[in-house]
């Protein structure tokens, strides 16, 4: 689960895998920022053109 731009809560399911099955990409495509270390929510930093996140439709 995240936290949208509005503070509401939302689930977004990343596929590694294409339709045939043989997709070999071991990544999702986007990067983390926050966290308690740095004291601040995580949130999603960047999500990379192309990739499962990005086709996924994760902003």
């Amino acid at each position: 689960n995240l936290q949208n731009g509005t503070g509401e809560m939302i689930s977004v399911k990343i596929n590694l895998s294409n339709d045939n099955g043989n997709d070999t990409r071991k990544y999702f495509g986007f990067t983390i920022a926050g966290g308690k270390d740095k004291n601040a929510p995580v949130k999603i930093d960047a999500v990379i053109v192309g990739t499962p996140a990005d086709q996924a439709g994760l902003q």
